[in-house]
């Protein structure tokens, strides 16, 4: 049906009138205009439609019409498919200077040198700070910074966070550079607690 189009229906009246048994009763024919009605479109027909047609036809549809989600889709047996939305989110890059300083070109800022992070625990409770300092300085004898924070224990061994330089950062994780039974890890500063890439067993 269409608004174009009034739907016309037709109605008989009959007049109950009292007559006489052989005598027949008399109706009158009248048009009625009813108001038109949009209906949506078949299932069928939904299912034709592609691309943005079919993106239209399922925005229009009323909220109680609409699937809720991928799973209960399936489960009714509906050929719906949601739109969502895969727009990726463009990160833009950083630079990292590269510029070294010289007699001519002295620059009062410098830039911090990058480090990896590591978790070294599993040690013994009578370790010093100097000691796994040296010990580092001596395996990774190209490392130009070399820190080492003691971080809290409950238990019967002690633990600490480990700043090196980034270039050295393969050779502590070998578990040939640990002695026997010391647990190594990188070291995740976002969270404050240590992610597990590696152990020395």
């Amino acid at each position: 049906m269409t608004s174009e189009e009034p739907n016309v229906s037709k109605v008989l009246i009959h007049h109950n009138q009292a007559t006489p048994k052989n005598q027949a009763i008399t109706t009158t024919e009248r048009k009625v205009n009813t108001p038109s009605v949009d209906l949506p479109p078949p299932r069928d027909q939904l299912l034709q439609q592609t691309g943005f047609q079919k993106k239209t036809a399922i925005f229009s549809m009323k909220d109680t019409e609409k699937p809720r989600n991928t799973e209960s889709t399936k489960e009714k047996g509906n050929d719906f498919i949601l739109v969502k939305n895969t727009r990726k989110t463009i990160r833009q890059k950083g630079i990292i200077g590269t510029a070294t300083q010289t007699e001519d070109n002295l620059c009062p800022i410098k830039g911090q040198e990058r480090k990896a992070w590591l978790y070294v625990g599993r040690l013994s409770k009578e370790i010093k700070d100097e000691d796994l300092e040296n010990f580092l300085r001596k395996g990774c004898p190209t490392a130009n910074q070399v820190t080492d924070k003691r971080l809290p224990s409950k238990e019967n061994n002690a633990s600490y966070c480990v700043g090196i330089d980034f270039a050295c950062k393969d050779i502590p994780m070998d578990p040939e550079f640990w002695p026997k039974g010391i647990e190594v890890r990188r070291f995740n500063l976002n969270f404050n607690k240590p992610n597990i890439v590696g152990r020395v067993n």
